[in-house]
């Protein structure tokens, strides 16, 4: 069975604090989480994730996470 991929993305308006930025990690870790719990028979192959912005740029996130599907799920 080939890969597949699930994409996960959030902005950051809250930047200025680490309250703020807990949030941010928080809500994209429940969507993934959730995704997950809804698929107990894929096989995580990898995971990955890329960032970007700074002190003057909304902080962006994306994961990705690369899987075989073994009961045919759709994305």
């Amino acid at each position: 069975m080939g890969l597949k991929v699930k994409f996960f993305g959030s902005m950051n308006p809250l930047k200025t604090s680490f309250s703020g930025k807990q949030l941010f990690f928080e809500a994209i870790e429940r969507e993934i989480n959730t995704w997950l719990m809804t698929r107990p028979g894929i096989e995580i192959v990898e995971i990955k994730q890329s960032a970007t912005g700074g002190s003057f740029a909304t902080a962006k996130l994306l994961v990705s996470v690369w899987y075989r599907d073994h009961e045919g799920h759709t994305s």
